[in-house]
């Protein structure tokens, strides 16, 4: 993603899709075509994005920085053995768009509580103020963890086998992260 914008196609596209996707108990999650492939693409940086901004002073637990660490570093020799190549070996990957993306999700689940109830759209529940706010890295990493899950079982199974409440907070993420970007376009422009 290049900008703001484009990241707001890409998470209302999302929140539109698992909008519907609330009211089909009997189908997987259906998108305009390559909606999914952009929402897991936000979602990856997101998580680069979250590794790239991570200090260890953040980590109040020898624990918790254990498990990081060990979620993080992972031998990826065997793709490259498979003849998998991630980048030319003179190319470098700019940041730009990790830190972005996860600027603004630490944002929108930092904010997701406090969505306004006239902008809830989620059947049932006009509020998320009892979804909490991941305050350590590891509870942020389980949160990014929970969304990449539930797009992907919502990709191939129908509604009524995923659990409710990772899938309201998944799609409580969207709506928020939808609002968030509306609201500072409507600023912007006033």
């Amino acid at each position: 993603m290049s900008n703001l914008a484009d990241l707001g196609e890409v998470v209302h596209a999302t929140r539109e899709a698992l909008g519907r996707y609330l009211y089909q108990t009997e189908t997987p999650l259906e998108a305009r075509p390559g909606a999914l492939t952009e929402a897991f693409s936000h979602l990856d940086n997101v998580r680069e994005g979250f590794q790239l901004t991570l200090r260890v002073s953040a980590v109040q637990r020898h624990s918790e920085l254990y498990d990081l660490v060990r979620r993080f570093l992972m031998d990826w020799r065997w793709l490259e053995e498979q003849g998998f190549s991630f980048l030319p070996p003179n190319d470098v990957e700019r940041v730009r768009d990790q830190l972005l993306e996860f600027a603004h999700a630490y944002t929108a689940l930092a904010y997701l509580p406090h969505l306004p109830t006239p902008h809830i759209t989620y059947p049932g529940r006009p509020t998320y103020a009892d979804i909490a706010i991941p305050r350590t890295p590891g509870e942020i990493l389980e949160r990014i963890d929970e969304l990449e899950a539930v797009l992907s079982r919502a990709s191939i199974q129908p509604r009524r086998a995923l659990h409710p409440e990772p899938l309201r907070r998944t799609y409580g993420y969207f709506e928020v992260s939808a609002w968030l970007i509306s609201d500072y376009r409507r600023r912007a422009h006033s």
